[in-house]
């Protein structure tokens, strides 16, 4: 009776935290970020094997990529593990949001209606940048570009296959230069340099767009840069990071393949 009685203490206090804590709180925790993301991780598997597979090469992601070669540079098997040679980054990004929960020491009770928030205003910080993004590219004349690397080869998908593109760069784009290399920064201009945390994390944000930016094809058909695409990155990967920075990891990534569902789905005035 006394055991039942503490659990069910335990229990209740939890829920009061919760419930305290708000949405702009819970929807920044590992577990509600990971129930999120987990629907997300799973459609680009999927569309990794059924569609955006040709022949013997596959249309992925490059940080995706980048993520799985790591990982055979340590020798890690995905087929030697019996597991699909593709899935280790969606199976680190879901590892990585365990141990988060794990070490945070919070309930392991979801709270659905924040997850159902965190999508609808997904969608609706993608709104601004869609705009933005457009604003920037009319003064050089240029259509909108993805967030995630557009060639001929993505804008000949089906539909199932851009989505497929879009989620595969809201997850591991966001991963790479947002929760790993902001975080870096970060720690290193606090605890390193010993920066306040205001300019930290301006100088991490601006960074991380310059890096985004970079990653992504910005010549010419001559091979010169394209400034408007190069303009348009930066002030992409800016408006990320400061998404990520403000909202945290599961709505940042909620936005980016938001965005990028808008500019490589709907139609094109």
């Amino acid at each position: 009776m006394a055991r039942a009685s503490v659990t069910k203490g335990t229990s209740a206090r939890a829920a009061s935290q919760r419930a305290a804590d708000g949405y702009a709180l819970r929807s920044q925790q590992p577990l509600e970020i990971l129930v999120f993301l987990l629907p997300l991780i799973v459609l680009y598997e999927l569309g990794l094997v059924l569609v955006l597979r040709s022949g013997g090469t596959v249309l992925d992601n490059k940080a995706h990529d980048a993520i799985r070669r790591i990982f055979d540079a340590v020798g890690v098997d995905a087929a030697a593990m019996s597991l699909p040679v593709l899935s280790l980054p969606g199976i680190l990004l879901a590892v990585i949001l365990i141990l988060w929960q794990v070490l945070s020491r919070r309930s392991w009770q979801v709270d659905l209606r924040t997850v159902a928030l965190m999508a609808v205003e997904s969608a609706a910080l993608a709104i601004p940048l869609v705009v933005l993004a457009q604003l920037v590219m009319q003064a050089f004349a240029t259509p909108v570009p993805a967030a995630a690397p557009a060639g001929d080869a993505i804008q000949q998908l089906p539909v199932l296959g851009r989505l497929a593109v879009s989620i595969g760069a809201g997850l591991y784009e966001e991963l790479i230069f947002r929760m790993v290399l902001i975080a870096v920064l970060h720690t290193l201009l606090v605890d390193v340099v010993r920066w306040k945390e205001g300019p930290a994390i301006a100088l991490s944000i601006i960074i991380s767009a310059v890096a985004f930016a970079a990653y992504h094809p910005l010549q010419d058909a001559s091979g010169a840069i394209d400034w408007a695409r190069a303009c348009a990155y930066l002030v992409i990967g800016g408006y990320f990071g400061a998404v990520f920075a403000f909202r945290g990891f599961g709505v940042v990534v909620g936005a980016h393949a938001s965005y990028d569902i808008a500019v490589l789905l709907l139609p094109r005035g």
